[in-house]
């Protein structure tokens, strides 16, 4: 069985393949989702780390 990286690791790389040709990207979403998917991008597909805005959802406050 794949551990949790692995699996994480196979669907940002699989992000990174639908992502092939897009000019730019601006992925939304929980800071930690984002902290992780950049730290794989800049480590393991610069050259789609390049092309990536990242922007975590603001906190809200209630």
């Amino acid at each position: 069985m794949a551990s949790e990286l692995a699996l994480r690791h196979e669907s940002f790389g699989n992000m990174c393949d639908a992502l092939a040709g897009i000019p730019e990207v601006l992925a939304v979403g929980p800071r930690t989702g984002i902290a992780d998917f950049e730290h794989y991008a800049r480590k393991h597909r610069r050259a789609h780390a390049k092309l990536i805005s990242l922007k975590p959802r603001p906190v809200r406050a209630d």
